[in-house]
Parts: structure tokens; C-alpha cells; sequence
């Protein structure tokens, strides 16, 4: 029984320091998008969020800042199709984890 009680002490303490970083690599995230203004910024956040998402693969929010990223990094090119195509895979990746 005494072990149990540890076990289950140890766990909530590992869980809540794994929540806790999360959510300061989130915020982290978010301001690094919100002061971007250059190509070069918006891919640096982009590929941030794309790792957050690739540790945490149950969570969406970092996968829709990464998309954002990519979109709004599309947005500042000449190309046409570029723009189109992450559009579209942004709105797929919504579509895809609202329905997971």
C-alpha cells in the first residue's frame, strides 16, 4: 500500500512538471509569432512549433501555430501556388485534428 501511494505521488509530480513545460514552450512560441515581421523569423517559429508538436502528439494547438506559421511565411512570397498550397494543408490539418 505504501508503495502504491508513492508511485502515485511520483507520477503527479512528473505530470504536472511535464504540463508546466509545455505550457512555457507555448507561450514562448506564441510570442516568438506574434513578433515576427521577417521570412527568416516566421520559419524560425514555425520549425519551434513544429517540434512542439512532434513531442506532444495529442495536443493541436501546436500543430494549428505551426501551419500559421507556414501560412503566414507563404503569405510574405511573390509565388501564387506556394500560398495555395499551404492554405490547403492548413485548413486540412484543422479539419484533421477537430475530427480526431
Amino acid at each position: 500500500m505504501k508503495y502504491k501511494i508513492y508511485i502515485v505521488l511520483f507520477s503527479f509530480i512528473f505530470s504536472s512538471e511535464y504540463a508546466e513545460r509545455y505550457y512555457s514552450a507555448m507561450d514562448k512560441g506564441i510570442k516568438m509569432f506574434e513578433s515576427s515581421e521577417t521570412e527568416g523569423e516566421f520559419l524560425e517559429t514555425s520549425n519551434y512549433f513544429y517540434r512542439i508538436s512532434q513531442v506532444v502528439k495529442d495536443d493541436w494547438l501546436s500543430s494549428y501555430y505551426y501551419a500559421y506559421s507556414n501560412t503566414s511565411l507563404s503569405m510574405m512570397q511573390d509565388d501564387p501556388d506556394i500560398w495555395i498550397k499551404h492554405l490547403i494543408l492548413f485548413l486540412l490539418l484543422i479539419l484533421y485534428k477537430f475530427l480526431i
